[in-house]
């Protein structure tokens, strides 16, 4: 029983305590812009998906219309 109290304790300080500052856990500059470029690179190949979808023969999706208002 007191050991299980230890750990409910344990877990609940380690949940309130901030992650420790390793130099791992740092973002540097350097790593922010690989972060940055790959995140355009998918966003790039994200929208030459979304045309190459939209040039597909076939039924366009027509937008939902708007929910009617509850009287």
């Amino acid at each position: 029983m007191v050991c299980l109290c230890l750990s409910a304790l344990s877990l609940a300080v380690s949940a309130q305590t901030p992650p420790i500052d390793l130099p791992g856990n740092r973002q540097t500059p350097l790593s922010q812009d690989l972060i940055r470029d790959r995140q355009e690179r998918l966003l790039d190949e994200q929208q030459q998906r979304l045309q190459e979808l939209q040039q597909l023969p076939g039924k366009r999706a027509e937008p939902a219309a708007p929910p009617a208002p509850e009287g």
